[in-house]
């Protein structure tokens, strides 16, 4: 069974499905004819998914939108930095560096007794400011790093391939296994002993199905 390229508007909009989906709202879902209504409309097909070509991906992107999450708060240069100086052991070096100075002055005088305290102080400050800039790397490459391997297995055209999870177009059939993260709003289709866990997004318990 080979799907025709889709090219003509939806039975249904973004909103009606937000609603579906987010909401777990039934009534909707009855309306559209349940899951059947739901393929019929969505021009999708549970055995050979959408048809997956260039200008199909396109216009489902173009009516739906992307698939995007929400991502969870970068931490910037300036919130490290203040993070800083929660840290005690900062603190306390922060204030051993600034008693050297002090003391070194008063027992040395301003010529010389600063500088030895000064270059301690000096040492400090850079470690500090750099530190957040090296975490900050460190972050964002790891979060590069996971969106770049985060893929699913998904039926177009008869054949099942891997995509990024970002490329997921609403109809498409996706294929999880255990351990998987669900990487977008769905209806379930098929299969057997699944559990979702919701706790991390929405504060719900695991739902069995």
């Amino acid at each position: 069974m080979e799907l025709q390229p889709n090219s003509g508007s939806f039975s249904v909009d973004k909103a009606r499905l937000a609603a579906l989906v987010k909401n777990k709202n039934h009534g909707i879902l009855g309306e559209l004819g349940g899951v059947e209504g739901i393929i019929s409309v969505l021009r999708t097909n549970p055995v050979v998914g959408i048809h997956g070509s260039p200008q199909d991906l396109q216009h489902r992107r173009k009516t739906f939108g992307a698939n995007t999450f929400r991502r969870a708060r970068v931490h910037w240069f300036v919130d490290l930095l203040v993070s800083g100086f929660t840290d005690i052991s900062n603190v306390v070096v922060l204030a051993l560096s600034m008693y050297v100075v002090v003391s070194g002055i008063m027992i040395n005088g301003w010529e010389t007794g600063w500088k030895e305290g000064t270059y301690a102080f000096i040492i400090f400050l850079v470690f500090f400011i750099f530190s957040p800039i090296f975490e900050l790397g460190i972050e964002t490459y790891f979060r590069k790093a996971i969106e770049v391997c985060r893929l699913v297995i998904v039926l177009r055209n008869g054949l099942m391939q891997q995509i990024l999870y970002k490329k997921l177009v609403v109809g498409d059939v996706v294929y999880l296994k255990k351990g998987d993260k669900v990487p977008a709003d769905g209806l379930f289709l098929d299969g057997h002993s699944l559990e979702l866990d919701e706790s991390k997004i929405t504060g719900d318990v695991t739902f069995s199905y």
